[in-house]
């Protein structure tokens, strides 16, 4: 079943979510950022994670973008597992614990938003709708 909302208005469309800040801000403080983009396995990654680590460098937040099944920004939402072409889910695993045991805080990249037509189990035969930030199933045709 799909439902639809139409109003001239594009607030009254979208959900209503307060502003409320995260409890989680403040501890953001004084760290930086490792965004890691590059084409390479999370072993690679991991051993980068050690080697800063050894080098001193604290306070970081890694990101590990393009760990997705179909690689970056591609099948969502089935992402899972995570891409044997850079180590799959046990070198996935490894670079998470690198992180942890440096001390770091790990994150993955992800779009909680997006839905896209190459995702595993899409029908073959469907209508999509592109909006700005992705693609999003509207119809499953016969």
């Amino acid at each position: 079943m799909i439902y639809l909302t139409v109003s001239d208005q594009l607030a009254e469309v979208l959900p209503g979510t307060p502003a409320v800040s995260s409890p989680y801000a403040a501890s953001l403080a004084g760290q930086a950022l490792l965004d890691l983009w590059a084409e390479r396995s999370f072993a690679e990654d991991a051993e980068l994670i050690r080697a800063l680590a050894q080098q001193g460098i604290p306070n970081l937040i890694v990101v590990r973008h393009n760990w997705q099944r179909c690689g970056y920004d591609d099948c969502y939402p089935s992402v899972l597992p995570a891409n044997p072409r850079w180590g799959g889910d046990a070198g996935l695993i490894e670079l998470s614990e690198a992180a942890q045991q440096a001390g770091y805080r790990f994150a993955l990249h992800e779009n909680y938003n997006g839905v896209r037509w190459d995702f595993v189990g899409a029908p073959a035969t469907s209508s999509f709708l592109l909006p700005p930030n992705g693609w999003l199933v509207i119809e499953s045709l016969p």
